[in-house]
């Protein structure tokens, strides 16, 4: 996740930062805690299967598949 990142925040001429806070196991309260105050746009990289039980906790819809290099859009 964290080359994933890097690659991203270089392509959009942004730092890429890490937080522990979401590191394997994470949850939405995790996520929300982290974005709370950045900014508007967020781009969270991560993998399954938090990024998938995370999308269904703040959607309040079912898992998403997310397969490799998959994406989701939420709002906050």
């Amino acid at each position: 996740a964290r080359e994933t990142a890097a690659e991203l925040a270089r392509a959009l001429g942004a730092e890429p930062e890490t937080d522990e806070r979401l590191s394997p196991g994470a949850d939405a309260a995790a996520l929300r805690a982290v974005v709370a105050g950045r900014g508007e746009t967020i781009v969270v990289v991560g993998h399954q299967p938090d990024c998938g039980r995370i999308s269904a906790a703040i959607s309040g819809g079912p898992e998403p598949a997310f397969p490799p290099a998959g994406l989701a859009v939420l709002e906050l």
